[in-house]
């Protein structure tokens, strides 16, 4: 469901209150406070959407599903040259097929937008690598634009810049180097904007007032990310290699197998992939370079939250899969050897073939069992509330950004200790309370800790609370501070 991220319900809020013409502010809190950790881009592109139709929950997944499908042609149009016509059809089918991109297509989130420009931006600086006679102002202003827009949507985006630098750059020759003065003015325009942007909200450069943040407690400590054999654990082999062999979140599956037997197919699988990313590495071209800088900003990242987010993940998906077939061409080659070469390319298809079924697999998997059914369900007592509750009314409830997306009132979180929640309230001005399972725990099953002391503090005072909606099954109480109406 929208808004079941947290990311994707600041995304719509930050576009509706841009498309209402109020800034880059969260408008779902009464104070309506600046963002200060996700870049802009996002936002800007779904602003018109929600300027024509009005703040919706179909029209951003739409849009992000119409990023994803173009993103299928721009992939082909990337690897079509680097790969055999034989192979070709099966790489697209496994990155189309995907169950983790498929997944993402159907969110409101930035994922599909950062894939849809950053292939983009690649496609066309390939274009500009190997056909000089191409070279015009306008496709550099298109790679700029391209390249630009994906560090808008996604910070990371970061290592595409630097990507797309290094091979503009490496393409200059004598009389080319007229290309250098455009170049240097997109650049400075396109970061101008971006740090002057960052900078009036307390950021630095390209990073948002938190990514600073984090930048300052990095940069001190990077030597000790450089020892990867001591805090490199944090970098789940099964979490990455999940990503393009879409098996080691399977139960039955683990259950099956030992973990040694998991890990062995985890470290397999990036072994084939790492090789057929220094296979490519001869070009050395923008791709591969991005790849390496794209890695090394997850690694950093991982390291730092000590967790594998699988959405950082998903950018990376395309390039993982184009490694894993070049390596699986390369080996088949190996195997087959001077004996019988003609019996290579059915061997690439009979291992990328079984790869396809794992997909397909996967994907009858998730169609069965939603991902829907083990998350909170945000529209449970948000529409009663939303049908019945005066229109200026605050709400306090576990989760204020996203559950403002149901409810259409401005939100307020839970007091941070329940012998806060009349001081909190009286602070806030809110009249109603939801009671509800948290987001954070993810199983609608029952409420956490903090939800169950709070409708037991609040069930405890009948003079003070009035109940005004109930959905047991679901774990969901409305309350109203008994005075306001």
């Amino acid at each position: 469901p929208v808004g079941s991220f947290f990311d994707d319900a600041h995304y719509l809020v930050l576009a509706e209150s841009l498309a209402s013409g109020q800034g880059y502010h969260l408008i779902s809190y009464p104070q309506a406070p600046v963002e200060t950790a996700f870049p802009p881009g996002w936002p800007l592109l779904l602003t018109p959407l929600t300027a024509v139709f009005g703040p919706s929950l179909f029209w951003p997944r739409l849009l992000a599903f119409v990023f994803w499908l173009g993103s299928i042609p721009l992939a082909y149009r990337l690897f079509a040259s680097r790969v055999s016509p034989a192979l070709m059809p099966l790489l697209l089918a496994l990155i189309a097929l995907n169950p983790h991109l498929i997944g993402m297509a159907g969110t409101a989130m930035s994922e599909a937008a950062f894939l849809f420009f950053t292939l983009l931006a690649l496609a066309l600086l390939q274009t500009w690598v190997r056909q000089p006679d191409q070279r015009t102002l306008w496709r550099l202003l298109a790679i700029g634009l391209a390249t630009f827009t994906a560090l808008l949507v996604r910070t990371i985006g970061l290592a595409l810049v630097i990507a797309v630098a290094i091979s503009l750059l490496r393409t200059l020759r004598r009389h080319q180097w007229r290309w250098l003065l455009p170049l240097l003015c997109l650049a400075v325009l396109g970061l101008g904007l971006l740090a002057w942007f960052n900078q009036k909200l307390g950021g630095t450069f390209v990073f948002s007032q938190t990514y600073s943040d984090h930048l300052a407690y990095l940069l001190p400590r990077w030597i000790e990310f450089l020892r990867f054999w001591e805090v490199g654990t944090a970098v789940s082999s099964t979490a990455l290699a999940n990503a393009v062999l879409p098996i080691f979140e399977l139960q039955a599956l683990t259950n099956l197998l030992t973990p040694g037997v998991m890990q062995g197919l985890a470290w397999l699988t990036l072994l084939l992939v790492g090789m057929g990313w220094l296979i490519r590495c001869r070009e050395l071209s923008g791709v591969e370079l991005y790849v390496l800088g794209y890695a090394a900003i997850f690694y950093v990242w991982v390291v730092y939250i000590d967790t594998v987010q699988p959405r950082i993940t998903l950018p990376l998906i395309p390039f993982m899969t184009f490694y894993l077939v070049t390596a699986v061409a390369q080996l088949s080659r190996w195997v087959a050897g001077s004996l019988k070469p003609q019996r290579a390319p059915r061997l690439a298809h009979g291992v990328l073939g079984l790869l396809l079924v794992l997909h397909l697999g996967r994907n009858l998997y998730a169609a069965i069992n939603p991902v829907s059914q083990d998350i909170v369900d945000l529209a449970a007592g948000t529409t009663w509330m939303a049908a019945n509750l005066p229109p200026d009314v605050i709400v306090m409830t576990p989760n204020p950004v996203p559950d403002y997306l149901y409810l259409r009132r401005q939100t307020v979180d839970y007091p941070a200790s329940i012998g806060q929640l009349h001081e909190q309230l009286t602070a806030q001005s809110a009249a109603y309370i939801l009671v509800r399972p948290n987001l954070v725990v993810g199983r609608q099953a029952s409420l956490d800790a903090k939800g169950q002391q709070l409708l037991q503090f609040i069930q405890s005072s009948p003079d003070q609370f009035e109940l005004v909606y109930e959905d047991s099954p679901k774990q969901v109480w409305v309350y109203q501070l008994r005075g306001n109406s």
